[in-house]
């Protein structure tokens, strides 16, 4: 049988799908549609976590659609009908026609020429489809969290111009979903009783039979609780001060920011939802105004949509505002350098985490700076995000500028600051009016790292998917990633040898000879998995690798412990008996260079890991049989290391660090290795190790 390949001609038309689909939402009234999506689709257990590809997770996008698709029309263009379960199936059916016929519109049009631009866009439709599909920037409880934290230091402003703080903005949007549980639960029961009711009559009266009672019992059942959605989410200004526990007029003055009726548009996206081949990607007004307002009464359709407003939209009207912008620039610039280094300051001791070094010129040297054995980290912040044409994949040189502006500029900054490290030994650089002195020769490692107050979608996981952009062109990268992504990067990797074994891993994926699809999680969520590390035969063996959605077990995690609260055990590479210890007690040795002989183990594949902890319990229990100095080593081709363990009885007098360091030199020579990595144990030690030494044949300073 022939097949015929896909193309544009033969595909469904995303412009006849969409009249298709907006003919059948002007049959209803928009609020009464609406509101039984939401209660029909959104409303599920708060404890019953949801993947990316549950139906909670797609409906959440139909219902943002079509909340905007609707809002922007005028009222009249709608009739007064009331949906039906049949009715919203038949809407459900065009919303996955509609969203079918625009992805198979892109995946065609992205290979159907051969063009010069071809490699441009691809990279667009890509954004699209991430801007179609995924919703947020950052986990719902960081949103909240970076919001308040952000906005606090201006409730005088806040106070001023809107009416209300964003504590009090933060507390209502907290209580409309608390609101909307508490309704939706103490309305079901009435329902199911009036369905009991009337199916009894049906019987009864003879117009059933006994046996269709329980059908007729939950088709009734089902007409009254989601028949009367849009008033069981209905709320006005009193009630919202009611149940949110705000004051009525700074209620009303969040609903007279936070709300729309239909027929509003923002007047710089005249034309949103007016072209089946862009609805997808249109401004939605929800963004700013995610609350309904018809009359006295307002609805909340579009779950994450809040939450996501109050961290967004008030940027906007603090830049807005010409007097005060300079005030909230430089404010929100020292909040992600703030926050920053807090969050290293988990994984760092608080003293190897300084902010703001300079050049001994006075120049600002980094925003960030982490020193720690004989490593240096140079951070360079940003509070950028994507704006709205390059987040929708409309303009490549909104990307290219967006780009250069979050994250070029910032590894420049970061460069030149490497090189002056670099530069000399020692080099110095001024903290308040102190000069230090860095020995270089005795620092191993310089790292660049660029965060960003906001994710800029899969851009940042691996430049060299970007050669369309034209950035770094000498392959020089940083590793780049949102404020979000630190956040749980320090919370998931707590200790300097897993969070800098992961940073390392994360740069050597832009060595990879292929494409790579994923965000900063689904990437960590890999490295935890697997590795994050591919041989030189399995990546010749790949031309393209789709991690997306890889991160279900950290996005479970967060759920559990952040939005439920309750303890969840954390994602983590697995790790046989004792080897954590192992890694734990390496670090705790202090000894110079430990980090890196962390690293060298973390390295190693479960197995190895295994078979590396089977053996060296066997070299401890020879060691405590006789009383003698026990040794064993194994090679790592791939990665040109080698690691030792030595064993000593109680009565040896030997210095065990020096003895360690001996042994590490003597087999480096000998085997020819890059690098080499000795352990020590006494004999008696309740300890898994006592002594670490690491040596390279590099020179310090060049790696």
């Amino acid at each position: 049988m022939d097949t015929v390949a896909p193309t544009l001609a033969n595909l469904p038309d995303p412009k006849a799908a969409y009249e298709e689909l907006d003919a059948a939402l002007r049959s209803f009234d928009p609020i009464e549609l609406l509101a039984q999506l939401t209660l029909t689709f959104l409303f599920v257990p708060e404890d019953e976590f949801q993947s990316d590809g549950s139906d909670v997770v797609k409906w959440s996008r139909y219902i943002e659609f079509v909340a905007g698709q609707t809002h922007c029309q005028e009222r009249a263009r709608f009739t007064d009908t009331k949906p039906t379960g049949q009715d919203l199936m038949k809407v459900e059916e065009l919303l996955e026609k509609y969203f079918h016929a625009v992805q198979m519109h892109m995946l065609v049009n992205d290979v159907s020429e051969n063009s010069e631009d071809a490699e441009v866009r691809r990279l667009l439709n890509t954004m699209k489809a991430y801007a179609m599909l995924v919703r947020g920037d950052a986990y719902p409880h960081q949103t909240l969290q970076f919001a308040r934290e952000l906005y606090t230091p201006h409730d005088e402003w806040f106070k001023a111009n809107l009416g209300f703080t964003i504590d009090e903005a933060i507390q209502i949007a907290e209580a409309i979903p608390t609101e909307y549980a508490k309704r939706a639960l103490a309305a079901k029961e009435p329902a199911f009783e009036r369905g009991t009711k009337g199916a009894d009559d049906y019987v009864s009266s003879g117009q059933a039979a006994p046996e269709e009672h329980e059908h007729i019992q939950t088709s009734l059942a089902c007409q009254y609780y989601f028949g009367d959605s849009a008033n069981l989410l209905a709320f006005t200004d009193i009630e919202l001060a009611a149940f949110s526990g705000v004051p009525v007029e700074v209620c009303r003055s969040f609903l007279k920011r936070m709300s729309q009726e239909f027929g509003f548009r923002n007047p710089d996206f005249p034309q949103t939802f007016s072209d089946g081949l862009t609805a997808p990607w249109d401004y939605n007004t929800l963004k700013e105004r995610p609350l309904t307002k018809r009359g006295e009464r307002y609805w909340y359709f579009a779950p994450p949509t809040l939450k996501a407003a109050l961290f967004a939209t008030f940027f906007f009207d603090l830049f807005g505002d010409k007097e005060y912008r300079p005030v909230f620039a430089k404010s929100r610039g020292s909040y992600v350098e703030t926050k920053v280094a807090e969050f290293l300051r988990r994984v760092f001791p608080e003293d190897a985490v300084l902010m703001n070094p300079l050049y001994p010129n006075g120049e600002e040297l980094a925003d960030v700076l982490v020193m720690h054995d004989r490593k240096i980290i140079i951070v360079q912040c940003k509070a950028k995000s994507l704006t709205h044409l390059s987040h929708i994949g409309a303009d490549i040189e909104k990307v290219k500028s967006d780009l250069k502006a979050g994250v070029e500029d910032a590894f420049t900054q970061g460069a030149r600051a490497r090189d002056h490290l670099r530069g000399s030994s020692p080099a110095e650089m001024l903290l308040g009016p102190t000069i230090y002195a860095i020995d270089m020769d005795q620092v191993n490692a310089i790292y660049i790292v660029n965060v960003t107050l906001s994710a800029f979608q899969h851009l940042t996981t691996r430049f060299a998917n970007l050669p369309a952009i034209g950035l770094f062109k000498n392959k020089d990268y940083p590793w780049s990633l949102s404020l979000g992504a630190l956040d749980l990067i320090t919370d998931l990797l707590p200790t300097p040898s897993h969070f800098i074994h992961y940073m390392t891993r994360r740069l050597e994926v832009e060595k990879t000879s292929f494409a790579m699809d994923g965000d900063e999680m689904d990437l960590l969520a890999f490295h935890l998995t697997r590795g994050l590390v591919f041989d030189e035969e399995e990546a010749n063996n790949i031309n393209a690798l789709g991690i997306a959605g890889f991160s279900s077990a950290i996005d479970k995690y967060v759920f559990e412990r952040f939005d439920r609260g309750k303890p969840s055990a954390a994602p983590s590479s697995p790790m046989p008996g004792r080897f954590a210890e192992l890694i734990r007690d390496i670090e705790r040795l202090g000894a110079d260079y430990a980090t890196d002989c962390a690293i060298a183990l973390l390295d190693l594949s479960y197995k190895a890991r295994h078979d590396l902890m089977e053996a060296i319990a066997a070299c401890k229990q020879r060691t405590s049989t006789d009383g003698k100095t026990h040794d064993l080593s194994v090679m790592i081709s791939s990665r040109k290391r080698g690691i030792s363990f030595l064993s000593i009885g109680k009565e040896a007098k030997q210095d065990l660090g020096e003895l360690a360091s001996a042994w590490s030199l003597f087999k480096l020579d000998k085997e020819h290795c890059d690098e080499w990595v000795t352990l020590g144990w006494h004999d008696g030690s309740d300890r898994t190790v006592d002594a670490a030494c690491f040596v390279a044949q590099v020179k310090r300073g060049d790696e």
